[in-house]
């Protein structure tokens, strides 16, 4: 038991690592791993993700609880994984750099919404709506 728990780590390292060689981030390793039909492999790649910070695989674990993909489905676990999203996204700005972080935010909000019907991730998520097309209207 201890063995396999070495030689998951090893390998997960040595993935990593050789995949940081390529450039790829860890949110492009699981989503490959996923599209290639391992949505447990995916879910593990996202959490380490998520200890990185990663607001993509703290928003991918929320979607993988919330709809029981390769792991127990588990709603209160994914709102608590959308409300990190946003605790941890802090400042948006109306920026062309920040529209990806808009854009991770605004399915989060809209998971949150669908899963509590809370009227106010509704009108958060109109005026992100709005603060998107700022950006992308800037130059």
């Amino acid at each position: 038991m201890a063995n396999n728990i070495i030689i998951k780590s090893f390998l997960l390292f040595f993935i990593l690592f050789f995949n940081f060689l390529n450039a790829a981030t860890i949110e492009d390793i699981a989503y490959k791993a996923f599209k290639e039909g391992d949505p447990k492999k995916a879910f593990m790649l996202y959490k380490e993700g998520a200890k990185a910070d990663s607001l993509k695989s703290y928003l991918m674990l929320g979607v993988f609880l919330e709809k029981g993909v390769g792991v127990q489905a588990d709603k209160e676990k994914a709102i608590k994984l959308y409300k990190l999203v946003l605790k941890r996204a802090k400042e948006i700005n109306a920026t062309k750099e920040d529209l990806e972080k808009i854009d991770i935010v605004l399915v989060a909000l809209k998971r949150l919404y669908q899963l509590t019907n809370k009227q106010a991730y509704f009108y958060l998520m109109q005026k992100l709506q709005q603060i998107r097309k700022e950006a992308l209207q800037k130059e």
